[in-house]
């Protein structure tokens, strides 16, 4: 059975989409897309509307927060991740958004004005300060290794951020870290590989 929404401890995460504009070489979107036994492989004719999502949420207040993330990148769907977010803070929950920081690109305008008061924080997976590992790694042109940071600079205005790494080997957690509390300005956190 699909998951529209799914719990993990006392988040709720919501399953906005499986499409994506990067194709991570860690992530299981192309695969089973299951995670903790529950189906996130959803086809785009079965995207739910906002109200779906709505409907299974009730009570924002009973999750920790309520976190856009699935095997995809929501920003893809930013206006049902508006309206969802909306729903949720107008009803007192915490809102987080699970993005690969191309949410400028995908929607070809500065989307991060609209992330105040909607969103408290972003969670952007930053994988590598070097743009050609970060290429590599995501499958994606080396030039959204910048539009990401870009996204990330103009995000922190509006909202608390957070650039996390995959910890894998290749990857050098230490300058990422200076990388994105000394140079960047905002919060870091190593996610594990699993």
């Amino acid at each position: 059975m699909l998951n529209f929404t799914y719990q993990i401890g006392d988040s709720l995460y919501i399953n906005v989409t499986n499409r994506c504009n990067a194709d991570c070489v860690f992530c299981d979107r192309k695969g089973e897309a299951m995670i903790k036994g529950y189906n996130l492989k959803m086809k785009r004719s079965e995207e739910p509307e906002a109200q779906v999502y709505i409907d299974e949420i009730g009570d924002p207040t009973k999750y920790k927060e309520i976190v856009f993330c699935g095997y995809g990148e929501p920003t893809i769907r930013f206006d049902v991740v508006k309206e969802v977010a909306k729903y949720i803070k107008d009803k007192g929950g915490q809102t987080r958004i699970n993005t690969d920081g191309h949410g400028n690109h995908i929607n070809k305008r500065d989307i991060t004005p609209e992330l105040k008061g909607l969103i408290d924080t972003v969670s952007i997976s930053l994988n590598s300060v070097d743009p050609d590992q970060y290429a590599k790694l995501m499958r994606v042109d080396p030039q959204m290794h910048g539009e990401m940071i870009d996204f990330t600079r103009k995000a922190k205005k509006y909202t608390k951020v957070v650039m996390s790494i995959v910890g894998l080997n290749e990857v050098d957690s230490e300058k990422a870290k200076r990388f994105v509390t000394e140079e960047v300005g905002v919060d870091f956190r190593e996610r594990a590989y699993f």
